[in-house]
């Protein structure tokens, strides 16, 4: 485009907005209906809650595993709606090759202690190894991060964990794992 045609295409666009512009003290026209502005919706109120999770499952390194938990947060469902509680899950789980506490952020959506229709955390935990744990040795501790997602009541955990402490034995870093009935 030539500087010429920029010019005459920026004149005509600036000579069909300046009409359109109210100027300063204008009134609007009465005989034009205005538009009513639309109210603002009403945030739904948050209830505090304390929403229990169960679940039962199988993963490494804590072989078959039973895990009890609670959220602390809030829930903004109305009473005519499925809970969905989100805030902070404070979980412990033990099983045949040893122990996990964690904690972290979660979300759900239509809660039952045994699982939802769909959830997900992100955890730091602890976990800490006996018996005959998969993929390391038993009496060593572990620290790190793992992701939990949640759907139609079933629970899916992928983790990476780190060796404490100064053992020759065992792995240093072990991936966790696991696949549960509830969240």
């Amino acid at each position: 485009m030539t500087p010429g045609a920029l010019a005459r295409a920026v004149s005509c666009l600036l000579l069909a907005l300046v009409p359109a512009l109210p100027l300063r003290g204008q009134q609007a026209d009465p005989a034009v209906p205005q538009a009513e502005p639309a109210p603002a919706p009403s945030p739904r109120p948050a209830r505090h809650v304390a929403a229990p999770t169960f679940a039962l499952g199988a993963g490494g390194p804590l072989l078959a595993s039973a895990s009890a938990g609670v959220i602390l947060g809030t829930d903004r469902a109305q009473p005519d709606e499925c809970p969905s509680p989100r805030g902070w899950l404070l979980q412990a789980e033990g099983g045949v090759g040893g122990a996990k506490l964690g904690g972290g952020p979660v979300f759900t959506y239509c809660h039952t202690p045994f699982g939802s229709l769909g959830a997900g955390s992100v955890q730091a935990v602890w976990v800490r190894t006996w018996g005959r744990p998969l993929a390391t040795e038993p009496d060593l501790s572990y620290v790190g991060g793992e992701l939990d997602l949640g759907l139609i009541d079933w629970r899916v955990t992928l983790g990476l964990v780190k060796r404490t402490g100064d053992a020759a034995a065992g792995a240093n870093w072990l991936f966790t794992w696991g696949i549960a009935r509830g969240f």
